[in-house]
């Protein structure tokens, strides 16, 4: 199912085929996808925009993360998208699976 996500995104209109290749390659390097979250663990919801991003490789990117704290472990989930999307969907969508993770964990 992730792949046919990623698929879905290399086909996309509006974004340009160069940035596509570039998120795709990014999602696919585990260690920097680690060393671009380590920080945010446990720091609730965290927005970071082009070159306030800690990594070069994320320049051209943002990163919206959101801590999810449960009785047996704590989470972390992102989304790593283009600097022009709907920060507010983005948002509303990672409080939604947050809340259903907490609820499951229950």
């Amino acid at each position: 199912q992730a792949e046919d996500g990623i698929r879905d995104l290399v086909r996309s209109r509006g974004l340009g085929d160069v940035y596509k290749r570039q998120l795709v390659r990014l999602m696919g390097e585990k260690n920097l996808m680690l060393e671009a979250l380590k920080g945010r663990y446990g720091r609730g919801t965290l927005v970071t925009i082009g070159r306030e991003n800690r990594l070069g490789e994320l320049e051209e990117f943002s990163l919206v993360t959101r801590a999810v704290p449960g009785p047996a472990c704590d989470g972390l989930l992102g989304v790593l998208g283009p600097m022009r999307m709907s920060y507010r969907l983005v948002l509303s969508l990672l409080d939604g699976m947050a809340h259903e993770l907490r609820r499951l964990q229950s």
